[in-house]
């Protein structure tokens, strides 16, 4: 984050403080009830931003106030630089990908590759008339803006401490699954538009179809019979019980998600337990079908890493 939208992030935390707290133009006399309280904001780095006074009532609006100087803190990221290569820069520009120190060796040689051959005007402007635009770029960059939203919500869920807010916890949780399948989506496109595969609207879809029958996959190893096999040995069962917890969150019953006292949060193993029961669940029974939060989403995001990277490595070799 540069100076500026620095000094923008603490005149806005600010404004929100004061309306969190009762402000007063200096101590009263002989209010004992009244103290200066100096709070400071930080990048989450540790890096110095700036810092207010201001005299506050010492009641539980003091907590309020220092929740808010927290949140400040979480929501301030370090400034990490932008990708040297001008087409990848454009791809991550609006990603969680951008925010964070991240390997794009996988898009080198093959994907970029391709497109600076294809778009590359200078390193402002790229031909948005040229056909891999809308076939390859567009698509390459919505799977790199769902990715980085997984490791956004992974990073929520994995950092949420003990004794953390439930309903958040929750949310964090839901937005994880559906960044998930909203990742295992785009990566379906984008191999549609790659290869110029047949399909259209819901059967696109890396959970339909089979190699040698009809369907999704049936098409794509038609253009890459490796990577269909891979996708089938490596990754189906893994793709359908993200659908099957994308369905439950949307259209069913939802997630039971508990925590014993001082624990962490824990979440089924199975998309298949029923929150009913669960509810009634033994603690042993519970520790059989459930597993923290936490990793849960690692498994899951290394999962999302080893197939984004496979898929698009796949589709650069054989553009190169």
């Amino acid at each position: 984050m540069n100076f500026e939208a620095a000094k923008l992030a603490l005149l806005q935390a600010l404004d929100q403080l004061k309306r969190d707290i009762t402000l007063h133009p200096g101590p009263a006399a002989g209010a004992e009830h009244n103290v200066l309280q100096k709070y400071d904001i930080s990048a989450v780095d540790g890096s110095f931003v700036g810092s207010v006074q201001c005299y506050a009532f010492v009641t539980s609006n003091m907590a309020k106030a220092e929740a808010r100087r927290l949140e400040v803190s979480r929501f301030l990221e370090p400034e990490v630089p932008a990708p040297a290569e001008p087409i990848l820069n454009m791809l991550v520009a609006q990603s969680y990908l951008r925010m964070i120190k991240f390997d794009y060796s996988f898009l080198t040689g093959g994907i970029l590759a391709h497109l600076n051959a294809a778009l590359r005007i200078d390193d402002l402007r790229i031909k948005t008339d040229h056909s891999s635009y809308e076939r390859v770029f567009v698509p390459t960059r919505d799977v790199l803006e769902k990715l980085g939203l997984v490791l956004q919500m992974q990073k929520e869920l994995s950092s949420a401490p003990v004794g953390f807010s439930l309903v958040k916890v929750k949310s964090y949780f839901y937005l994880f699954v559906w960044s998930v399948k909203a990742l295992l989506d785009s990566l379906a496109v984008f191999l549609k538009t790659s290869y110029g595969l047949p399909e259209e609207g819901g059967k696109i879809d890396l959970g339909k179809g089979e190699i040698g029958k009809s369907g999704f996959m049936a098409s794509l190893a038609k253009h890459n019979q490796p990577l269909a096999e891979r996708l089938m040995k490596e990754f189906r069962a893994w793709i359908n019980e993200a659908q099957r917890y994308r369905d439950n969150t949307i259209h069913k019953r939802g997630i039971l998600i508990y925590a014993l006292e001082g624990h962490p949060y824990r979440v089924p193993k199975d998309s298949r337990v029923d929150p009913l029961l669960a509810a009634w669940m033994e603690p042993a029974e519970m520790d059989r079908h459930y597993t923290t939060a936490t990793a849960f989403s690692n498994d899951w995001t290394t999962q999302a890493m080893e197939l984004t990277r496979l898929v698009v490595t796949e589709v650069g070799r054989t553009m190169a």
